[in-house]
């Protein structure tokens, strides 16, 4: 019975696990049951109704399961559709045509000034200099001073000094004597003794020594200086030499009885080699230094700068350390009316060769530089402007700000016909320019003159007048102060510049005219009559008419008329010509008829 328990439970759980598996509702925790024996111990003794009944208990968890499992697996294409979003809704920033890009981007290079980019200044070579220029010099180190207590009681006797040398009692011992210039001299007894370089105490000592016992007991020895060796000073001073030691004395009363400094002496560089030793290495000192007895002092010359170029006054000046270009230029007389601020350069020494480089104005000068202050980069005008020359250029300057400078344009001044001659590749070049491009340095800007047109004839005021764009015959006249009296209206004649071998042409008076035009005003081709005669007027001219048929075509005379009192206004002539009926007569005759008994 127990067996067929065992078997019917197995082959329960198999259907179970397979109708589960069906349904797809398990997960990895409903394979695995644990072994529960209270649930298990009713199933070995039970009867097939309470074998139901438990079975029955157990049916509804598995009617739950697949339920809840159901829920949990949600399709997984809902999950990820956002990921799935066609590329053509990606935000409108992505695929922004190019052509919406800002403006600034795409504007024209028409638009740029015309002549920035056609020819750039030339980059200038720079060269470092090995200490900076910003840097404040370095101090000068100046020999530790020692007062003159402290010079006398550490002093060795040197070549030159006088000296007495007194023994106690024993005046046959004492010596007043000059060492030699070997450091040595000659006492007695002792011979020659070498006392260069020995102080006073060193060289009692020594004599004590050498007195005592075989000649003297206990000998009392004092030796006094009587006179220092000489101090020199050599250089730049109005007496260079060598002068007594004294006590006390400084550089500065050295120099003061050496006859000052000169003009060209350097007051800060002043150096000291002590003891007059030649091997030694001199030493700054400084003018309340004390000196030593032997020291020779040395005035070196100014170290000097040179300022060349616009200043007011080029030349050399005393370098003082600390100095700047700034203060230089000041000491040469500030910057000349053509000085260029910004072009400012140096030629200084290094390792022996002269090197050149640009520099600022708040830059250190150093010893020996020569400062160049260059001409500031100029423009010429040409042409017709009120004030023709040479001019400072400015970046950033227009050709319309150039010709301001230069008084701007004259009377006959053309707007429109600018050109600029500059260098390009070393080679003069010749371009048109707009009045609002920018210029270069160097540049020469012509202003060209006005075209002009020619007025001849028949009109009140004949020459040149300016051409303006649009001008008419009409208006042409006017400016030539209108017709004369002879003018035709109807015989108005050109030659246009670039046909001046043709033959003149009849234009009208509301034809437009062009540059170079030379416009003729003919004379009227009539004579006139007037006086006593029938019909006084203009009438047409015909070749071969005399007076007499001119006063006949204008009715005869009167019966006022005189014969003899006919004359005749030719050419423009305000003296009249006296004539009988049968001269014959010219175009723009004008005859007339006066009143007369005969």
């Amino acid at each position: 019975m127990e067996k067929y328990l065992k078997i019917l439970f197995f082959i329960m759980l198999c259907n179970f696990i397979s109708s589960c598996t069906s349904l797809s509702i398990f997960d990895e925790e409903d394979l695995f049951f644990e072994h529960k024996p209270s649930n298990e111990e009713p199933l070995k003794n039970a009867n097939p109704d309470q074998q139901a009944k438990q079975q029955s208990e157990i049916q509804p968890k598995t009617k739950v399961q697949p339920e809840k499992l159901r829920r949990i697996e949600k399709p997984q294409p809902e999950k990820i559709k956002p990921v799935e979003k066609p590329l053509s809704e990606k935000p409108k920033l992505v695929e922004k045509p190019l052509s919406e890009k800002p403006k600034l981007v795409e504007k024209p290079q028409s638009e740029k000034p015309k002549r920035v980019e056609k020819r750039q200044p030339k980059k200038i070579r720079t060269v470092k200099r090995p200490q900076p220029r910003k840097q404040q010099p370095k101090p000068q180190i100046y020999e530790e001073d020692l007062n003159p207590t402290d010079i006398l009681s550490s002093y060795r006797l040197g070549a030159g000094d006088k000296i007495s040398i007194k023994v106690f009692g024993e005046p046959d011992f004492s010596v007043t004597t000059h060492l030699s210039e070997t450091g040595t001299i000659s006492y007695p007894f002792l011979g020659e003794l070498k006392l260069a370089g020995l102080t006073i105490n060193q060289i009692e000592k020594r004599i004590i020594s050498g007195l005592n016992g075989d000649y003297l007991i206990n000998p009392k020895v004092t030796i006094t200086i009587l006179e220092y060796r000489k101090v020199f000073v050599n250089g730049e001073v109005g007496q260079p030499g060598g002068y007594s030691f004294v006590p006390g004395l400084t550089v500065e009363k050295v120099i003061s009885l050496a006859g000052g400094f000169s003009e060209i002496a350097s007051h800060d560089d002043i150096s000291i080699v002590r003891n007059g030793n030649p091997t030694a290495n001199p030493v700054l000192v400084k003018l309340k230094t004390y000196v030593r007895p032997g020291d020779i002092i040395f005035i070196k010359e100014s170290a000097k700068f040179f300022m060349d170029g616009e200043v007011r006054k080029p030349g050399a000046y005393i370098f003082k350390p600390g100095m700047t270009v700034k203060k230089a230029i000041s000491l040469a007389g500030g910057f000349t009316e053509i000085a260029s601020r910004d072009t400012l350069s140096v030629i200084y020494k290094k390792n022996e060769v002269a090197t050149s480089s640009p520099i600022d104005i708040n830059d250190f000068v150093q010893p020996g530089d020569i400062i160049t202050v260059k001409e500031s980069a100029k423009f010429f005008m040409d042409g017709e402007v009120r004030k023709p020359g040479a001019y400072i250029f400015k970046p950033g300057m227009t050709v319309k700000k150039a010709i301001s400078l230069a008084g701007g344009f004259t009377e006959i001044a053309s707007r429109d016909t600018l050109s600029v001659i500059y260098k390009k590749n070393e080679v003069a070049t010749s371009s048109p320019i707009d009045i609002n491009d920018f210029i270069q340095p160097g540049d020469i800007i012509t202003v060209k003159e006005s075209s002009k047109f020619f007025m001849d004839g028949e009109v009140r005021n004949q020459g040149a007048y300016i051409f303006q764009s649009g001008m008419t015959v009409k208006k042409a006249i006017s400016l030539a102060g209108g017709f004369t009296d002879r003018a035709s209206r109807e015989k108005i004649f050109v030659i246009h510049k670039k046909d001046e071998m043709a033959e003149p042409l009849l234009i009208n008076i509301n034809d437009l005219i062009q540059p170079g035009d030379i416009i003729t005003v003919e004379a009227y081709q009539k004579f006139f009559v007037k006086g006593e005669v029938k019909s006084p007027g203009a009438y047409p001219y015909e070749l071969g008419l005399t007076v007499e048929k001119a006063i006949s075509i204008a009715g005869g005379l009167t019966e006022f008329a005189s014969l003899r009192k006919i004359f005749v206004l030719r050419n423009g002539s305000e003296k009249a010509i006296t004539v009988d009926l049968n001269i014959p007569i010219q175009p723009g005759d004008i005859i007339t008829v006066k009143e007369g008994i005969f």
